[in-house]
């Protein structure tokens, strides 16, 4: 689990969250929240991450829960 966050990069972030939904793996699913709330300028322009998080509601439920919480700050 420690690589796959230690190979986690914007260029094969879609990968990861496929691998996490796949294996719904709860742990790299958060963590992949996390980067992806951290780069989300250099995310919004990915479609196969678009197309995962669309395919698991949770996630992108969780990263609407963060980017609201960081618009009222």
């Amino acid at each position: 689990f420690q690589v796959l966050i230690e190979y986690m990069q914007v260029h094969n972030i879609a990968e990861l969250a496929e691998l996490a939904t796949k294996h719904d793996c709860q742990l790299l699913k958060n963590e992949l929240v996390n980067f992806i709330k951290d780069n989300r300028e250099e995310m919004s322009y990915d479609e196969d991450l678009k197309d995962i998080l669309i395919g698991d509601p949770n996630m992108l439920w969780r990263l609407s829960i963060l980017e609201r919480k960081r618009k009222s700050l």
